[in-house]
């Protein structure tokens, strides 16, 4: 992964969630490190929406995100549409098993991976 010229990788977020970004071409990972949660959300949703509107996808590197609630999974869903809108990707890339737990019992995990936004 390289990072691109005059962007180097941030570290955004407060003690329940860490979130680095690194540009990856035109595109960006997040990696995702701690709890997603209510209290978390607001910091990465801020990130994703600024990087959009000029990025051909996001991938949220979810594989040291070591709890994710409801409002996690609300969140995702959010930044699905804000990233259409924008016409750019939105991929969910080693999901943690507490990750995947959630999207079972939503019943989202399926539709999901058919949608090509899971990467397993």
């Amino acid at each position: 992964m390289t990072r691109a010229p005059g962007h180097p990788a941030v570290t955004h977020g407060g003690a329940t969630l860490r979130i680095t970004q690194e540009a990856e071409g035109s595109g960006w990972t997040l990696k995702l490190d701690g709890e997603l949660d209510m209290a978390s959300a607001p910091a990465l949703s801020t990130v994703v929406s600024s990087l959009a509107p000029d990025a051909t996808k996001v991938i949220l590197d979810m594989s040291n995100l070591s709890f994710m609630d409801s409002s996690g999974l609300a969140l995702i869903l959010r930044l699905r549409r804000v990233c259409r809108r924008n016409d750019c990707g939105l991929l969910l890339l080693s999901p943690h098993p507490c990750v995947l737990h959630l999207l079972d019992v939503s019943g989202l995990r399926a539709p999901m991976r058919e949608l090509g936004l899971l990467a397993e």
